[in-house]
């Protein structure tokens, strides 16, 4: 039997705030802690195969300190024979990363497009496997079929499948085929008797990506002809992104909306390892209240990062409402430092509210 773990999609050196250095720096110092714990689940684990499905990292090659580090715990892992697949933002290329860096001798590398093997004989098993050379593969990587050794347990990292390419998938033969394509994870599936499962991220990137990631974790044996395979995910994240929608017809006022939305995230999972963005729709009288990102310090203090997404409107009576908007307007604009600005903001606010040219 051998122990695997099967993930994807790390994107190491994403640019994962490109609004907020400051906290896209952190994101980055993260993620790159976040595959040195893999690479020690590795070793603790005494892990026989650890399969990366594309996209370690971002780029042609990554940051000096990324590349340090990617080295580093793989000469540390040598009991771990380590299988990369490149994607279609970490492609095999003449003179990236992957074909100049001095990796160590349990580090196996897929190189081109079609489908090759690599033989693990300390494990009896054959990987097979393919990597992208740009951002589209340009041949269709299963077009030679291949004809594993039943003797053997026979893997296959397949870090891109495009649509129609599954059915040539399971008809390769293999045991178990370890899927890169998308971020999110799947079920272990079985078909003509190939097992195969997309990994997902080990940890989301941005709030398309919700909830806690992991890794897939296998045990495969052959016995005879047959291969049993045993599989869950692991649950490998720290940090989460979720997303919340609030209607806000459903309030009075801004009071009402805010104490509200504590009571809320009180009572629920989001922590100080959240990150969640929360969109605001519907239509509200100008009495409403304006929202402004300051009304959630409290709340965004209990969390890792707050987004405010207002995605609302305001119901504007003309001859109700005029004279009060004008009148908020200014005293709203009062409070601007530098008499220049104000003035260049009432003329050009006031004009716009009587639907007068700029």
């Amino acid at each position: 039997m051998i122990k695997v773990v099967h993930t994807a999609d790390l994107h190491l050196d994403r640019d994962f705030f490109p609004e907020d250095q400051r906290l896209g720096d952190l994101r980055r110092q993260e993620r790159r802690a976040l595959f040195a714990n893999l690479m020690m689940y590795a070793r603790d684990r005494k892990v026989d195969i650890l399969l990366f499905c594309g996209d370690l990292f971002e780029g042609l090659s990554p940051q000096r300190e990324t590349a340090e580090l990617i080295l580093r715990e793989f000469e540390n892992t040598p009991e771990t024979q380590i299988v990369i697949a490149p994607g279609a933002h970490d492609p095999f290329r003449h003179g990236s990363f992957y074909s100049t860096a001095k990796f160590p001798a349990n580090v196996h590398i897929f190189k081109e497009e079609s489908l090759s093997a690599i033989s693990l004989d300390g494990l009896n098993t054959t990987v097979y496997g393919y990597a992208y050379t740009g951002r589209k593969l340009r041949v269709d990587p299963f077009a030679a079929p291949i004809t594993p050794d039943k003797a053997r347990i026979n893997l296959l990292l397949a870090p891109g499948v495009e649509e129609g390419q599954l059915q040539a998938l399971t008809a390769t033969g293999v045991d178990y085929a370890a899927l890169g394509m998308g971020h999110e994870a799947g079920e272990l599936m079985e078909e003509q008797g190939v097992h195969y499962a997309c990994a997902g991220a080990p940890e989301g990137g941005d709030f398309k990506e919700v909830g806690h990631k992991g890794v897939r974790i296998l045990a495969i044996e052959k016995q005879e002809d047959e291969c049993i395979v045993k599989s869950k995910a692991v649950r490998f994240s720290r940090r989460h992104y979720e997303t919340l929608t609030v209607n806000l017809e459903n309030y009075k006022n801004t009071d009402e909306l805010v104490a509200d939305l504590s009571d809320t995230l009180r009572s629920s999972e989001y922590d100080a390892d959240t990150l969640l963005q929360i969109t605001f729709t519907g239509s509200v009288p100008l009495s409403f209240g304006v929202i402004t990102r300051g009304l959630f310090d409290k709340i965004a203090a209990r969390l890792y990062y707050l987004s405010i997404d207002d995605q609302s409107t305001l119901c504007f009576t003309p001859n109700e409402d005029a004279k009060e908007l004008k009148e908020g307007f200014a005293t709203a604009a009062g409070e601007l430092a530098g008499e220049e600005l104000l003035q260049e903001v009432l003329k050009t606010g006031l004009k716009a509210l009587e639907g007068k040219p700029f």
